[in-house]
């Protein structure tokens, strides 16, 4: 997977976006992330799918997957919460 050493600051963000492979193609796919805003300089097709990162992930959020619409699906990144323990 293609790095984008881009990093985000904000509590929660789009990491990666994800598109069905049966039912785009990849100069779709970069019409579609360009016209919605998203970077499109960093991505990874597979047999499956076509993803498109947007920020690298770490380890300081949790991620997981929502559906924008049958064919598309984001990986949204939201920072982990802090535990303390006394």
């Amino acid at each position: 997977m293609p790095t984008t050493l881009r990093k985000n600051s904000k509590p929660s963000f789009i990491q990666s976006v994800v598109f069905d492979r049966s039912k785009w193609t990849l100069s779709k796919a970069k019409a579609w992330l360009k016209h919605h805003g998203f970077y499109y300089d960093a991505i990874d097709v597979k047999p499956t799918q076509i993803r498109a990162r947007q920020f690298d992930p770490d380890k300081k959020h949790t991620y997981r997957t929502i559906v924008i619409s049958s064919a598309i699906k984001a990986i949204y990144a939201r920072k982990k919460k802090i535990t303390i323990s006394i």
